[in-house]
């Protein structure tokens, strides 16, 4: 038996014998199946196509959502400047892995001695005066997130030292890691400490010379002394008779 295009051919002269219901029946399960197929075909198109619309749209919206980052980026750059060149604090950004400035405000060029643009590029380590100190910072950066108030001399263009209070906190800037430094001036502070401990000291050395003076001025007037004292010009004047 062999059904094609929905009908039964049959040999010349062959009786059915009662199969033509059976006949029938599976006719209509061919034709279901058919339809079946045709939908599953169709819904496979649609899918086609829904996914490749999908795809354009993703590639569409990826592209909106990278500007749109880019453009976010810029703007928060922007408006960091803006603030960071507001501020009379030196404010510097420096990267993590060889210390190389990437921006500097006017602040931090006037503490330096340099202009901005000069500033650009240099690395950040030529100006401590111990460079261990940049090594200890990022030590305390890497355990803690950020550093405030970090004492360290720092020098100038012009190699003269002065102290600075230094807080850094962790930044990705331009897509790499980085540090943002904020730096205050406190080499008057450091002055007016070291010159107050020098009077701490000296105060002590006439604390001392006081005690030194007085405990003499006790022991002179003791009677063990004053027996020496006498013995001692006994030998120095000898008597007449000699």
């Amino acid at each position: 038996m062999s059904i094609n295009g929905g009908s039964a051919a049959f040999p010349s002269g062959f009786q059915l014998s009662g199969a033509e219901p059976e006949l029938t029946e599976l006719r209509a399960e061919v034709a279901a199946l058919r339809r079946e197929l045709s939908a599953l075909k169709q819904e496979n198109t649609d899918l086609e196509i829904l996914l490749e619309a999908t795809a354009e749209h993703s590639d569409s919206v990826e592209a909106e959502l990278h500007h749109t980052a880019i453009e976010a980026l810029r703007q928060s750059e922007e408006w960091f400047r803006t603030i960071a060149e507001a501020t009379p604090v030196p404010v510097m950004i420096c990267r993590v892995e060889d210390s190389t400035i990437l921006y500097a405000n006017t602040a931090a060029s006037v503490m330096f001695g340099r202009t901005a643009e000069e500033l650009l590029h240099q690395r950040s380590l030529e100006f401590y005066h111990d460079p261990n100190e940049r090594y200890r910072l990022l030590e305390a950066v890497k355990q803690d997130g950020s550093v405030q108030n970090f004492e360290l001399q720092c020098k100038r263009a012009d190699g003269n030292l002065f102290w600075v209070a230094a807080s850094l906190r962790q930044l990705t800037f331009n897509q790499e890691p980085t540090l943002l430094t904020a730096l205050h001036d406190i080499t008057e502070r450091k002055l007016a400490e070291e010159a107050l401990k020098q009077q701490v000291r000296d105060m002590q050395i006439e604390i001392d010379h006081a005690k030194r003076a007085r405990q003499v001025a006790e022991i002179i007037q003791t009677d063990y002394f004053q027996q020496l004292q006498a013995e001692v010009e006994q030998l120095r004047y000898p008597d007449e008779d000699w």
